[in-house]
């Protein structure tokens, strides 16, 4: 049986699974840099943090730019193209908020664009995978966020 390469334990799945979780360690480090380290280094990591997780969102919402390029057509492609730019709209917009409401913004985008990505890339099929890292991924991100925001 030859393994396609959006099916678990193949090079491209793993490699993506091992970025992925390579991708949080500066969700994590913000945080604890947030509650442990003093204060010019508290604000140093909160304003970065917030500043990744635009960065983030933003390349999250690139997934449906590509599949509107790839694999869709017509209506679906357009409406595709529109969803990817909100994320990056939405990180933008953040990074001139105050800390509090820029964290509450981008908990709450992440959360949806993963339950967008579930109604979309799930009805795609095959890539159960890709939904299981994802919840993993975003559930630690909005759990950091969160924490970061309660911490304020």
């Amino acid at each position: 049986m030859i393994e396609s390469d959006n099916q678990p334990g193949t090079d491209a799945t793993s490699l993506a699974r091992w970025l992925g979780y390579a991708g949080l360690i500066p969700f994590v480090a913000g945080t604890v840099l947030l509650v442990g380290g003093h204060v010019g280094v508290r604000e140093f990591a909160l304003e970065g943090l917030i500043a990744y997780a635009a960065v983030i969102l933003s390349f999250m919402g690139a997934v449906h730019w590509g599949r509107a390029m790839f694999a869709l057509s017509g209506s679906d492609a357009r409406k595709a193209f529109v969803i990817s730019v909100l994320p990056a709209l939405a990180g933008w917009v953040a990074t001139f908020l105050t800390a509090r409401l820029a964290l509450a913004i981008l908990a709450g985008a992440f959360t949806l664009l993963y339950f967008y990505d579930r109604a979309t890339v799930g009805a795609a099929g095959g890539y159960d995978w890709y939904l299981q890292l994802r919840l993993r991924l975003t559930s630690i991100v909005v759990v950091c966020l969160l924490l970061c925001l309660v911490l304020l």
